[in-house]
This record gives C-alpha cells, sequence and structure tokens, in this order.
C-alpha cells in the first residue's frame, strides 16, 4: 500500500484542480495520495480507477483497498470485482488482493481460476489470497496448483497459502524455501514467514531466518531476512 498525506481533502483539491482541467499522470497520483477517509472521496477514487493510465488504476483502487469495512458499499464492491478483467496484470494482481482480504464470496471462483492465469504475478496474488481468505475447502485447488508447479517462486506462495488455510506442516517448505537457488524466492519465503509467526513457532523461524542471513550473500535477500527478523521479534506483524 501508499503512503496517505492527510494535509487536505479531497474537496479542496477538486477546487485547485477542477473537472474540466486535464490533470497529467503524477497529478493524479498526488491528488489520490492526498485523499482522507471519507464517503464524498470514494467517487473520486472510482473514477479515477478506470483512468487510461494503469498506474493511476492501480493506485486508486489500493486506496480503495485502505478504507474501512463501513466504506465497501455494493458498488465499490463491484469495482474491485471488475478490476479482476483489467488489462494490466498489476491492477488485476491488487484486485485479487483486495477481494481476498475483503473475503468477498461473489469473487473466490474467479481468483481460483487465476491460479493457472498466463501472468505470474496474478497467480501469485491468487494463491496468497486464497490462504487470506481463509476457507480450508479451497486447499484443494492450491494443492491441485502445487502439483503442477515445479518453479521455486510460485511453489512458495502456495505454502503460504495453504499454511494460511490450516495446513501448517507447510511451514517446513516455506523454511526450506530460504536455501532456493533463486534470491528472489529466499525474499519472497523471508517476508512470508512474518505473517507465519506465532508464539509456538517464532523461535524456529527465527532461528532459520538467521541461519539463512548468515549465508546470504545478495542485498535484496538479506534486506528481506533482516527486516523479517526484526518484525517477528518485535511482533511487529
Amino acid at each position: 500500500m501508499f503512503g496517505v498525506v492527510k494535509f487536505c481533502g479531497i474537496a479542496y483539491k477538486r477546487k485547485l484542480l477542477p473537472k474540466e482541467t486535464v490533470m497529467t499522470y503524477s497529478q493524479k497520483l498526488t491528488e489520490i495520495d492526498s485523499i482522507v477517509d471519507e464517503m464524498a472521496a470514494i467517487e473520486r477514487l472510482l473514477e479515477l480507477s478506470n483512468d487510461e493510465d494503469w498506474e493511476v488504476r492501480c493506485r486508486a483502487i489500493e486506496k480503495i483497498g485502505e478504507y474501512p469495512l463501513t466504506f465497501r458499499v455494493e458498488k465499490v464492491m463491484e469495482r474491485i470485482r471488475q478490476g479482476l478483467l483489467d488489462s494490466n496484470e498489476f491492477v488485476r494482481s491488487s484486485c485479487i488482493d483486495i477481494l481476498g482480504e475483503w473475503k468477498d464470496t461473489k469473487s473466490i471462483n474467479s481468483i481460483i481460476s487465476y491460479l493457472t492465469n498466463d501472468c505470474f504475478v496474478v497467480r501469485i496474488a491468487a494463491a496468497e489470497a486464497i490462504g487470506v481468505f481463509g476457507d480450508s475447502s479451497k486447499a484443494k485447488y492450491l494443492e491441485e496448483r502445487l502439483s503442477q508447479v515445479d518453479d521455486d517462486n510460485e511453489q512458495v506462495f502456495c505454502y503460504f497459502g495453504l499454511f494460511l488455510l490450516g495446513q501448517h506442516h507447510y511451514l517446513d517448505s516455506l523454511l526450506k524455501s530460504l536455501s532456493s537457488d533463486y534470491y528472489r524466492t529466499r525474499c519472497a519465503a523471508a517476508n512470508l514467514l512474518i505473517s507465519c509467526a506465532t508464539d509456538k513457532n517464532k523461535s524456529q523461524i527465527i532461528e532459520q531466518l538467521k541461519n539463512a542471513l548468515d549465508k546470504e550473500n545478495t542485498a535484496a535477500a538479506s534486506s528481506s531476512l533482516t527486516n523479517a527478523i526484526y518484525e517477528i521479534e518485535n511482533d511487529i506483524a
């Protein structure tokens, strides 16, 4: 998610940049970041979520996803569902993330279907969202996908989704992913393990993260491992 700069409200921004004014790409992103949580602003975010630029659409949709439960009226829900069909993979993956967090029963079957999407970022978003959704009856779809995949990068998200659905033996697979040959997999595993930590397993996870950090030779993975250790040790997750 992106930071919120609460120095002005949407009404004030609209006075500075009236509807008939042609806004630049950067102006639209600045406006999105300055919007405060109020119902009137939802209309503007919905408008920007249909912008011609994919990053503007993505930022607007992510901003909508930050709103509390009381703002999730049906037209807002429906706009996020429509985003599953967006032409851009990052917009689709953001919509998958949000609908998973919102536990939207109307979209879960569509999200499951994205486990076999042509785009990697969409597939991993779907795997994680199914886990976040929390319906253990959906574990079979992640297990089926896992049996079809031999890519470490994708497997780690399936492990995570299954762990969230109560299949806690997949923690071992996540920990083994810290030794993957691919640094992106090691980064992903470290980041995902933050959300797996409990009072019961945190010592085991921290030990494995520290062992991995001692052996790590890339800046990116070292950063992910260090951050994961810090967050778990300080109960930030």
